[in-house]
């Protein structure tokens, strides 16, 4: 099965298809303007070929996608909230201002053991503890990543920013 994908004449992917690859092949084969123009008969409109796991046309597009000529590919659409994100030009999607913290960089955050007795070892007897998950996220406003942690009966506990220049979380 191959993937196609609807390009309006903005460039915007409009819809994603399947095509069978007897289709394909008997219609110019994979990647080839023939098939294109072939699912374009078929199907009403521009189509490309797109890859489901991004091997070819860098990306696999969803709806809202673009089609980037001048780089064979899907660029992902920027959206409002990435102001200051600048496209990146080999992967076609949109890189933040500063890295974003690594997984171990992340907030450990608050810590607890659990509150049945039956729960506080595991199977090889050791002490469970439970560390919270956090979330970051890109604060546009303030043009930083941000994320908090929460005590054990789900209230905020602390607000967090990343300090891009020391790489840590330091409390807001």
């Amino acid at each position: 099965m191959g993937h196609f994908a609807k390009i309006d004449g903005s460039n915007l992917v409009t819809t994603v298809t399947i095509i069978d690859d007897d289709e394909i092949r008997g219609n110019g084969g994979e990647y080839t303007t023939e098939v294109e123009t072939y699912v374009g008969e078929l199907l009403g409109g521009n189509w490309k070929q797109c890859s489901h796991t991004g091997r070819k046309r860098v990306n696999f597009p969803s709806i809202g996608w673009i089609w980037n000529a001048s780089k064979d590919g899907f660029e992902e659409p920027k959206g409002d909230w990435r102001d200051a994100w600048t496209l990146n030009e080999t992967t076609l999607k949109y890189d933040p201002p500063h890295a974003a913290p690594t997984d171990a960089q992340q907030l450990t955050g608050v810590t607890w053991t659990p509150i049945e007795e039956e729960d506080k070892k595991d199977s090889d007897g050791n002490d469970v503890v439970i560390k919270q998950f956090h979330h970051i996220s890109w604060s546009n406003t303030n043009n930083r990543w941000e994320s908090s942690t929460f005590n054990r009966d789900g209230t905020k506990d602390k607000d967090w920013y990343w300090d891009n220049s020391n790489t840590e979380f330091v409390e807001r």
